[in-house]
């Protein structure tokens, strides 16, 4: 019984001492020296840290709550990972390839990321406290690691190569969302976005603008420089105010001329549709009619 007494004893002691242990490990672990191995990263860390030499530590980087480090060379993004309370980080003009050093950001609500050769965006899937995603002129063709981000409110990803948006289908949180020239032909699963404030599809493939037609908060269409030529789903989206359709096939413009909302607004209202092939009625009867009452038009 004794032997057992001891056994037990120093069974305890040693779970003491070995947990002792293991919290120590952590607090080292966690303020640990932070290496950035890209120099120009480090020399505006640096800066705004007011740190000019010695080591950085996690600890120096835990307070962190804004970067914006824009057209600096920057290629490694290794060091950030520490700035764990990050809520709004801009990179826009450095090249960098590698976003994985983001994936652990949980608490990121901006982040923008343009003119940077990009074309590998899965780190982002984690980021679910994004409302906000800027990532317009890279090399971005896959943008399932998005369908995560129910949070988003504005996504801005023109000038990349995406042909698919299903991934989008139930970011239904988002107010803004421009996917302009890029290689899109299919906007269906845009369908349940009806929350939808402003919209650009631009300079891409597509002909069906059905999908629209539930988009009932929708202020701005930028749709111009594709095959459209049937605009009758945009004549219930009563709060259009700022509309681009030129360069497309369209003939009949009557259905924004049986837009109530549109025609009767008392807001700034403009509507581009040059270079289509406006049939008569639309020049000699639809567009007086729209310029009556007070809309901006240019054909």
């Amino acid at each position: 019984m004794k032997l057992k007494r001891i056994l037990v004893i120093i069974l305890a002691a040693a779970i003491t001492l070995i947990t002792g242990i293991a919290s120590g490990c952590d607090v080292q672990v966690s303020d640990k020296e932070v290496i950035f191995p890209d120099p120009a990263l480090e020399a505006v860390m640096r800066e705004n840290l007011e740190k000019p030499d010695g080591a950085i530590r996690a600890s120096d980087l835990k307070d962190i709550k804004t970067i914006a480090i824009l057209n600096q060379g920057i290629t490694d993004l290794t060091g950030l990972e520490y700035c764990l309370n990050a809520e709004s980080i801009r990179l826009g003009g450095n090249p960098v390839a590698d976003l994985s050093p983001l994936g652990s950001l949980h608490k990121l609500q901006i982040l923008e990321l343009s003119g940077s050769g990009i074309a590998d965006i899965s780190p982002l899937a984690s980021l679910t406290s994004l409302r906000i995603l800027i990532l317009f002129n890279n090399q971005i063709s896959d943008i399932s690691p998005l369908a995560s981000l129910h949070n988003l409110e504005e996504l801005i990803l023109p000038l990349n190569l995406i042909e698919d948006v299903s991934p989008l289908k139930n970011l239904t949180k988002l107010k803004v969302l421009t996917l302009d020239n890029s290689r899109i032909s299919d906007i269906s699963a845009l369908s349940n976005l009806t929350q939808l404030e402003q919209l650009g599809i631009s300079r891409n493939n597509i002909r069906d603008l059905s999908p629209l037609g539930k988009m009932t908060q929708l202020h701005y269409l930028g749709a111009s420089m594709n095959g459209i030529n049937d605009i009758t789903p945009l004549a219930g989206l009563g709060k259009l105010e700022n509309v681009n359709l030129s360069d497309n096939q369209i003939s009949d413009i009557s259905p924004l001329v049986n837009n109530s909302g549109f025609i009767s607004s008392l807001n700034h209202r403009s509507l581009y549709v040059d270079l289509n092939p406006l049939d008569a009625a639309s020049t000699d009867v639809c567009i007086p009619r729209l310029k009556a009452s007070g809309i901006e038009v240019s054909y």
